[in-house]
């Protein structure tokens, strides 16, 4: 879990979009309410069972999107995934579907 995290924040640290930013302040074992208050509402969230997946986009530049992925198990941040993409206009159309097969480890 902390391998995730290491190289999220890693990944984080080399960009500079405001959800990256916010990203940094979130720690596994946060409730639902501390992950809103500091990165805001989802651009979409998933179900499965008991495991939710709440996923942010942003511009990093002027053609690249970052998108963020915050696992809860539960109530409680379990987890967070990111990746980066080429998009010429609207970030939230890169949003990709939940994959549930690919959970971190520890999050399911």
């Amino acid at each position: 879990m902390r391998v995730i995290l290491t190289l999220l924040i890693a990944t984080l640290i080399s960009s500079c979009s405001l959800i990256n930013q916010k990203a940094l302040s979130l720690q596994v074992g946060m409730g639902k309410a501390e992950v809103s208050k500091i990165m805001g509402a989802p651009n979409r969230r998933s179900f499965n069972g008991t495991t939710e997946a709440w996923q942010y986009a942003d511009f990093v530049s002027k053609d690249q999107c970052s998108y963020i992925t915050a696992w809860f198990k539960g109530e409680s941040l379990a987890a967070l995934t990111s990746r980066e993409e080429t998009r010429m206009k609207d970030c939230s159309k890169g949003i990709l579907d939940i994959d549930w097969s690919q959970i971190p480890m520890g999050v399911n």
